[in-house]
């Protein structure tokens, strides 16, 4: 069996977006029970409390590592978290923003992942991909006993995969777009022929 190549370009990369995924899915049965066992033992308020520290934390985090960038991209990347921010914590049942926390790290994870130039195009199929996958963990939520399907979480998947995906576009290094003139032919030099 052939491996696609975008897969061979960073396997292991790949490997922790599949486990990631692999936790996803698996623990949906489960997870819920541990979260409430954890919350009972914290208290609703003190955990809620807790989550948003943690996402207020974690904004602060990349606001600070943002300062690195000229003001006018990093208003750019700072203002969708910031409102991404006021929707997780407007979300009344703090275990529901960990939706957010959640899918931000895969859309990040899937950013690391992809090695292709980063236009508008692309990033865009990062998020998608993100979206898609809170829609499948939904309904697969909806056919579980104990659990349901809510359209809502489907929406906060897809805004925290999206600033995931975003957030990495300004925070880590990416592939330039190649400019018309580049010849990537591999006709000569490195791997062919030497060019005259």
């Amino acid at each position: 069996m052939k491996v696609p190549a975008l897969f061979r370009q960073h396997p292991i990369l790949w490997m922790t977006v599949l486990l990631y995924l692999s936790f996803i899915f698996l623990s949906l049965p489960y997870l819920p029970l541990f979260v409430d066992r954890f919350v009972d033992y914290m208290g609703g308020k003190r955990f809620g409390i807790a989550v948003n520290i943690g996402l207020a934390l974690g904004c602060l985090i990349a606001i600070v590592l943002l300062l690195r960038l000229p003001w006018q991209k990093m208003v750019l990347a700072t203002l969708p978290m910031l409102a991404t921010l006021g929707l997780a914590v407007s979300i009344r049942n703090p275990t529901e923003r960990l939706h957010v926390i959640g899918y931000l790290v895969l859309g990040g994870l899937l950013y690391l992942a992809s090695d292709k130039p980063q236009s508008k195009k692309h990033l865009f199929f990062l998020a998608l991909a993100t979206a898609f996958t809170g829609l499948t963990d939904e309904a697969i939520q909806g056919l579980l006993p104990h659990r349901y399907w809510d359209i809502k979480d489907v929406g906060v998947d897809a805004v925290g995969g999206g600033l995931g995906v975003w957030l990495s576009y300004f925070l880590l290094p990416h592939s330039p777009v190649p400019s018309s003139d580049h010849h990537s032919d591999n006709s000569c030099g490195e791997k062919g022929p030497p060019c005259d």
